[in-house]
């Protein structure tokens, strides 16, 4: 079930979230993204993995949200790495293993 943001927690104003994409080596960054999430925005918070040919990827950063807003840490930050696959002639064989690095600025009402 989709809720947002309020709905799960009604005390965050705003979320600003820095994005790096490193690829599967984690020698060069494939990207860097920011985006500005309202209480409005959909929860959970899910990242599109960056890769074209993924199978099945992406990030889940509801969990590192969830461990910033209990404690009202104004800054939550992790990485993680693309559970998906790396192409369709590789699904189930070789994952997709696109790194995160992600930083999250709470603001509280």
């Amino acid at each position: 079930m989709i809720e947002r943001i309020k709905q799960v927690f009604p005390t965050v104003r705003k979320i600003a979230l820095q994005l790096t994409f490193t690829d599967a080596d984690q020698a060069s960054d494939m990207s860097w993204r920011e985006y500005a999430l309202t209480p409005e925005a959909e929860y959970p918070i899910k990242i599109d993995c960056p890769e074209r040919e993924c199978i099945r990827g992406g990030f889940d950063l509801s969990s590192g949200l969830q461990q910033a807003v209990a404690s009202r840490q104004p800054v939550g930050h992790g990485d993680l790495n693309c559970p998906g696959w790396q192409d369709r002639g590789k699904a189930g064989k070789q994952r997709c293993l696109v790194g995160l690095s992600y930083r999250m600025k709470i603001e509280y009402a």
